[in-house]
């Protein structure tokens, strides 16, 4: 029994190495492993580092990548699990930390860090801007430096004023997926034109006749489930242009020299939704 058994294991092991096919390094050996991040086979450990080096490959498995529901098995729903559990471990040890008044974020809940939130929070709702606060978790927090910068005139407390230093996210053209650049200190009294001639010498690019649109945040459109936008005035200051308007920590901005045809359809703003869903509604209402 045992001779019959150690004989069907060595077979198994043999289907199974021969499944792999030839190594992808040497091109020589019968491969025996098989990269867990990109399933690339190999037959030695000598192959396992070179495949590591030439592909800069780190022979871990990404765990939250796609899987077939035909190839996912036990492995895979322990792995998934465990993620879980690590995740929710995470989360728990960062609201203790929170609760204690001892975040490992840059952004903590110090009594210097409450400070300057609460005075973003009342001098942009003096401004009219509607300014909301991420969660302590999110990243968008954590790289907000924007602050209020308070100076006088001729010395006197009576002449003092706030100003608001913006972080601001700048995207060019139609890429959305991440920022151009981005700017920190910026001054919400200056003109949108203003701040747009330093970002294109910070870039090396010469000045264009951009457009200005401002990410509107919590608007989707109903009709085409994306995002909309507000179009800025460039020759007003930041914070005018920001008034009226919610802005989740920091402002996102992207500059486009598009024709018009193409800035309705890549920028559609809130105005131009209304007016399409009022097209919308008044076509239905003829049809019934």
């Amino acid at each position: 029994l045992s001779l019959s058994l150690s004989l069907s294991l060595s077979l198994e092991a043999m289907t199974s190495r021969r499944s792999l096919g030839t190594c992808h390094v040497c091109e020589s050996s019968d491969a025996k492993y098989k990269c867990p991040r990109c399933d690339v086979p190999s037959c030695s450990v000598e192959c396992v580092a070179e495949h590591k080096r030439r592909a800069s490959c780190s022979g871990q498995r990404d765990r939250t990548a796609f899987i077939r529901r035909t190839e996912y098995g036990e492995k895979e729903f322990m792995s998934d699990f465990f993620l879980l559990e690590e995740v929710d471990q995470a989360l728990r040890q960062q609201t203790l930390l929170t609760m204690a008044g001892r975040s490992g974020a840059p952004d903590s809940t110090s009594r210097r860090a409450r400070k300057r939130r609460r005075q973003m929070s009342e001098v942009t709702r003096l401004r009219g801007i509607v300014w909301e606060e991420a969660p302590l978790t999110m990243s968008i927090r954590r790289t907000n430096s924007s602050r209020i910068v308070d100076s006088t005139h001729d010395g006197t407390q009576q002449r003092r004023t706030s100003t608001i230093r913006w972080t601001v996210d700048v995207y060019l053209e139609a890429d959305k997926a991440a920022p151009w650049i981005r700017v920190d200190d910026v001054s919400g009294d200056d003109p949108v034109h203003y701040i747009l001639d330093q970002i294109a010498q910070k870039k090396g690019v010469g000045r264009k006749p951009w457009r200005v649109f401002l990410r509107a945040e919590r608007q989707r459109s109903i009709l085409r489930h994306s995002r909309l936008f507000w179009e800025l005035d460039a020759d007003k200051t930041l914070d005018s242009n920001l008034a009226g308007k919610t802005i989740i920590e920091y402002p996102s901005i992207y500059l486009t020299s598009l024709d018009d045809e193409s800035v309705r359809q890549q920028f559609p703003t809130l105005d131009s939704e209304k007016d399409r869903s009022l097209e919308y509604s008044k076509r239905i209402s003829q049809e019934e």
